[in-house]
C-alpha cells in the first residue's frame, strides 16, 4: 500500500474513528468545514469527516481505506497548499482507492474545465455550498428522505467573470496553447481565480497570458483578445 507523505499531521475539526464500521465513509475537505454541520451534524465523526488541512484528510482516508466512499475536496488551495487536483491526482495514482469518488467543490467553473476534472478521474464539479453538499454526502451515506441534488447540473456551470466573456477568452487563448494545453491552463487559471474568492477578469486574462513562456504569444494573445472586444 502507498504510504502518506511525511507531512506534519493537522488534527481535523471531527476526525474521530467512526463508531460503525459497516456505514460508508465521505471524507470533506474545505476551507470552511463549518459550513456542513448543520445538514450533516448527526453523522459528523460517524459516516461523514470534515477536515481543512490536506494532511489529516489523508491520514483519515489511509486508516478507512475502502470504507471511504466518497472524497469531496475544495478545487481551490486549502491553507497548508493542497489543491481538489493535488487531491485527484493523488488518489488516482493509487490503485487501493479506485473505487473512491472524488468531487471538487467551486463556486464556479466551466464545462471545459469539467471536462478536464473528469477525464482526470474525478466524477465532477459540484458547487461549494450546504445544500448540494449535504445532498450528494446523505445519498451516498445511505439516508433517506433527501431527494438528487440538482444544483450541481449543467445550467450551474457559469463562472463570476460572466460564461459567455470567459469561454470566449478561453477560445481565444486556445489558438496559443494548442486544444490539450489549454484545457489545463485555463484549469489552473480558474483555480488561481477561484483561490481569490472572487471572479476578476483581469487576473484571470493576466494569469493565463503568464502561462504562456514565450513573450511574443502572450503579447499575440493579449492583441487577439483587444482585437475580439474582449479586453480593452
Amino acid at each position: 500500500m502507498s504510504r502518506v507523505p511525511s507531512l506534519k499531521v493537522v488534527a481535523s475539526s471531527r476526525a474521530s474513528a467512526p463508531q460503525d464500521d459497516t456505514l460508508p465513509v465521505t471524507l470533506i475537505v474545505s476551507t470552511d468545514p463549518a459550513m456542513f454541520a448543520s445538514r450533516l451534524g448527526e453523522q459528523l465523526g460517524r459516516s461523514v469527516f470534515t477536515f481543512d488541512q490536506g494532511e489529516a484528510a489523508l491520514k483519515q482516508l489511509h486508516q478507512l481505506g475502502g470504507r471511504v466512499q466518497l472524497f469531496m475536496a475544495d478545487f481551490r488551495s486549502l491553507t497548508d497548499g493542497w489543491t481538489g487536483q493535488k487531491f485527484l491526482k493523488y488518489i488516482r495514482d493509487r490503485r487501493e482507492f479506485d473505487g473512491l469518488k472524488v468531487f471538487l467543490m467551486a463556486d464556479h467553473w466551466q464545462a471545459p474545465q469539467e471536462q478536464w476534472i473528469v477525464k482526470c478521474g474525478a466524477e465532477g464539479f459540484i458547487k461549494r455550498q450546504l445544500d448540494p453538499v449535504a445532498t450528494k454526502v446523505l445519498g451516498t451515506s445511505g439516508h433517506t428522505g433527501v431527494s438528487a441534488d440538482k444544483s450541481d447540473a449543467p445550467d450551474s456551470i457559469i463562472t463570476a467573470a460572466g460564461d459567455p466573456w470567459m469561454e470566449a477568452v478561453n477560445q481565444v487563448f486556445k489558438r496559443f496553447a494548442g486544444a490539450l494545453g489549454a484545457r489545463l491552463l485555463t484549469m489552473q487559471a480558474l483555480e488561481a481565480m477561484e483561490s481569490r474568492g472572487q471572479g476578476d477578469r483581469y487576473f484571470y486574462v493576466s494569469d493565463l497570458s503568464a502561462r504562456l513562456m514565450n513573450p511574443g504569444r502572450r503579447s499575440e494573445f493579449l492583441a487577439a483578445l483587444k482585437q475580439a472586444g474582449l479586453v480593452e
